[in-house]
């Protein structure tokens, strides 16, 4: 059985403190050399690297992934590049890329800090000259300022020597200058935030909790508002075409903040929320080319990989247009949302979010318990209505508003999530998300095929290419199969929610004593 040591980790007021805690002891020091080595850090705009304990760390041609914890490396490979940001998917080393699509496969990994890194090896050793112990020093600096520094020992014992090195971490652990870590994360936190990099848990959906018995119309209000903050906070990043993800969870937004005003219905005067209600959608139809395009473009190697291989090449006109085509709208969004009337309309919107006499009809005094049992339950009944008038053979439009009706009811259970108790709101949430992903699949592989029909009819590259009408025809056939596929799974998926413990537990919902 392989001996795995257990290191102490200690918090210095500086480096000096090192060398009072082993004068304090009977151990000599043999110093090694002192490396020093500029450092960056990578994460994603979600820390979801330093969520899952690891590090991202770019210096001296190479990029290395280390464990938070411990400071060990997990893997590294040579990176000669600098990048403001860049996807797993560009990483050619196998290991690092794998690890870094584990941590986010859809996400870029974004420079967020970068510091100083000094570091001395040490062997401990006893009156024979044996090593007890290594010691590792580590300081990392933000400047050139001690106050922006913080120092680290890691006092890792040899087998067999844990006796001896307890003298060490008694000294240790008896100044007042030295604090035991469990870890080494609050070193890294201490530092990143010294850097200007505050590692925060960003969430796309609201968290407000609501109060069972607050006015309905108060809650609306609270959630919209924080609804409005994803949507900043994910604003200024879109132009930047750093991922997808910044404008997928800005779509989002919009869709639970136009959802909470459509289902909601009654809260706010009619003649003050309309105009908003119509800007929404106006926003919402400006992003719904660029969002088609990037998930085209994120299922391209899906795509190929339908094709047998001969066919594959012919993708790539295909691909290049979507390309051009994502770029230009890109770039259209990025001009609307840089002028005056965007910014107006966001600054209205805001200002009736955090007026404290906008007119709330009396729809909006009902109690936030009572709104969602009645609202949840005309969501829920339609849903069942709806899916059970559909027939043996499921048209396109029967799914399609099917998926809406959904939809509408997944964003008020997330809205009234908090009123609930979590064992009685996720099985529920969990029941209609299967069928949810069903009805996703077939919209999202309708929409597929309409668009290869219409780039097969309209692209001249097509029309002057065999090889390309070709590929396009074998791959508008095998996505034409698994929508069948999935058309033909509605029935027996719907069964699964239409069922006496779905309805028990939306009985539960309904039911729920406030």
């Amino acid at each position: 059985m392989n001996y795995r040591p257990v290191s102490s980790v200690y918090l210095l007021e500086s480096a000096e403190i090192a060398e009072q805690i082993l004068a304090a002891t009977p151990f000599t020091v043999d110093r090694g050399n002192l490396k020093t080595r500029n450092i960056a850090l990578y994460d994603t705009f979600e820390s979801q690297a330093w969520s899952t304990n690891h590090l991202v760390l770019k210096t001296s041609g190479q990029l290395s992934i280390t464990d938070l914890s411990n400071g060990n490396l997990s893997a590294s490979c040579s990176f000669r590049r600098s990048p403001v940001a860049f996807m797993a998917q560009e990483i050619h080393d196998g290991p690092v890329r794998e690890i870094l699509k584990q941590i986010s496969p859809l996400r870029a990994f974004i420079r967020r800090a970068e510091y100083m890194h000094n570091e001395e090896q040490w062997r401990i050793l006893d009156e024979n000259c044996k090593t007890v112990a290594t010691l590792r020093l580590t300081t990392l600096s933000a400047g050139t300022k001690k106050k922006q520094s913080t120092t680290v020992l890691t006092l890792t014992p040899l087998r067999g020597y844990q006796d001896e090195v307890a003298t060490i971490q008694d000294a240790a652990e008896k100044t007042a200058k030295a604090t035991t870590l469990p870890s080494l994360e609050p070193m890294y936190r201490n530092i990143f935030k010294q850097c200007g990099f505050s590692v925060q848990a960003y969430a796309s959906k609201p968290t407000v909790r609501l109060e069972k018995d607050a006015p309905v119309g108060q809650s609306a209000r609270r959630m919209l508002r924080q609804t409005l903050q994803v949507l900043r906070t994910n604003e200024p990043w879109i132009p930047k075409d750093i991922d997808t993800e910044f404008l997928h969870d800005y779509r989002v937004a919009i869709r639970r903040t136009r959802s909470i005003l459509a289902q909601l219905k009654g809260i706010f005067a009619e003649e003050t929320i309309a105009p908003f209600r119509q800007g929404f959608r106006d926003l919402a139809k400006r992003t719904n080319n660029l969002r088609d395009q990037d998930v085209y473009l994120l299922e391209a190697d899906t795509l190929r990989a339908m094709l047998p291989q001969r066919l594959r090449p012919g993708l790539e006109p295909f691909f290049e247009d979507l390309r051009k085509g994502r770029h230009a709208e890109l770039r259209k969004f990025a001009r609307h949302l840089s002028t005056t009337h965007h910014a107006a309309f966001i600054k209205q919107w805001e200002a009736f979010l955090r007026n404290p006499h906008a007119v709330t009809l009396h729809e909006g005094s009902i109690k936030t318990a009572e709104a969602a049992k009645t609202t949840i339950r005309k969501a829920w009944k339609k849903v069942l209505r709806h899916g059970r008038n559909i027939g043996q053979e499921a048209s396109d439009q029967e799914l399609h508003a099917l998926r809406l009706d959904c939809k509408k009811l997944r964003y008020l259970l997330e809205f009234f999530a908090t009123v609930y108790p979590d064992n009685i709101i996720n099985p529920a949430v969990k029941q209609l998300k299967n069928l949810q992903d069903n009805l996703g699949s077939f919209v999202d592989l309708s929409v597929q095929q309409d668009h290869l029909y219409q780039w097969l009819a309209s692209s001249p590259r097509c029309k002057n290419n065999p090889e390309t009408a070709a590929s396009l025809g074998g791959l508008i056939a095998l996505i034409g199969n698994e929508r069948e596929n999935v058309r033909a799974r509605f029935h027996k998926t719907f069964r699964k929610f239409d069922s006496e413990e779905t309805e028990h537990l939306f009985r539960q919902l309904i039911h729920q004593k406030g």
